[in-house]
């Protein structure tokens, strides 16, 4: 019966429909297919090729983050160590610390990421070399010759003292990066009977 209705239907179609009709319509409707499937598998693919990129991105781009952390926080290490190993070595005095200017200027030419280089003593003198905002240098300098207070003075393009602000009152041994420095040498057990303190800071 089913099968009768079939046939009826096709003899009816084909007696109404031009021969043209009958043989477009399966070719466009294989044309819309293919164009469809095409269209969806091109679309996924570029999802997971973008999906694949921004990965690759974000990995990239935390491993440039973790680098530059690193090397922002080795750097004061580094100076520090360098600077040690100087004092070890008799290159830098501790009982002139004028004469350490020369030092800290060259320093901060290397290690441009360095906004401070300070150093200070169980007397409470004091030596820092800062990098201002508008990249220039000051340095700040307590020793037996300022009458016990600091002075700041800033730097020209060559490394002369240019002005001095006004003095103040400072003590290097009440600063936390001092006490600091203090308790560490207390926990490990270590007996110093000339504390120095040598700190770098990076910006």
């Amino acid at each position: 019966m089913l099968l009768k209705l079939i046939n009826h239907l096709v003899s009816r179609i084909s007696g109404k429909a031009h021969i043209r009709v009958i043989l477009i319509v399966p070719f466009m409707f294989q044309i819309i297919i293919a164009v469809g499937l095409t269209g969806y598998f091109s679309f996924r693919n570029g999802q997971e090729a973008i999906n694949d990129l921004v990965t690759q991105l974000h990995t990239e781009i935390n491993a440039r983050i973790e680098q530059y952390i690193n090397s922002y926080l080795e750097i004061p290490s580094l100076v520090v160590n360098i600077n040690a190993n100087a004092i070890r070595n008799n290159q830098l005095d501790l009982n002139q610390l004028r004469s350490w200017l020369p030092h800290l200027i060259k320093q901060s030419q290397v290690f441009s990421s360095l906004s401070y280089i300070y150093f200070g003593n169980e007397q409470g003198n004091y030596i820092a070399l800062q990098r201002l905002d508008g990249s220039g240098l000051a340095y700040n300098l307590k020793d037996n010759n300022t009458g016990g207070f600091m002075q700041d003075y800033h730097l020209d393009e060559e490394g002369y003292s240019i002005d001095l602000h006004n003095p103040q009152q400072y003590d290097p041994r009440l600063r936390p990066w001092y006490q600091s420095a203090v308790q560490a040498v207390d926990q490990f057990g270590l007996k110093f009977t000339n504390l120095s303190v040598l700190k770098g800071q990076s910006n």
